[in-house]
C-alpha cells in the first residue's frame, strides 16, 4: 500500500530492495542446497568409516561367519552403490551396480 501512493522515486527505492532482497534470497538457497549436498557427502563417508571400524573390530574372518542380512547392511554402508566384480570365485574389482530402476 505504502508503494502504491508513493512518488515514483520511492517506488524506485522499494523496487531496489524487493530486488536485492530476491537476489540475496536465491544466493541464500543456493548456499543451502550446497551445504545439504556437503552435509550427505559428510555422512556418507561417516556412514563407510564406522562399517570399516565395525568389520575390523570383529575381524575380517568373522565378518563372513555374520548372518547375511549383517554382512549385506555393512557393506552397503562401506561401499554405496558400489559391487565386488567376482571372477571365478576371486575378487577382481570393485564397479558401480547397475540401476534396477532404469527402463530400456
Amino acid at each position: 500500500l505504502q508503494q502504491a501512493s508513493a512518488d515514483a522515486g520511492i517506488t524506485d527505492i522499494y523496487d531496489d530492495e524487493i530486488a536485492k532482497a530476491s537476489d540475496r534470497r536465491t544466493m541464500l538457497s543456493s548456499r543451502i542446497r550446497a551445504l545439504q549436498s556437503e552435509v550427505a557427502r559428510h555422512d556418507d563417508a561417516a556412514q563407510r568409516e564406522l562399517a570399516f571400524h565395525e568389520i575390523v573390530e570383529i575381524s575380517i574372518e568373522r565378518f563372513w561367519d555374520q548372518e547375511d542380512r549383517i554382512i549385506n547392511q555393512l557393506l552397503f554402508r562401506l561401499m554405496g552403490n558400489r559391487r565386488f566384480i567376482v571372477e571365478d570365485g576371486q575378487i577382481i574389482g570393485i564397479a558401480d551396480a547397475p540401476n534396477r530402476n532404469r527402463r530400456s
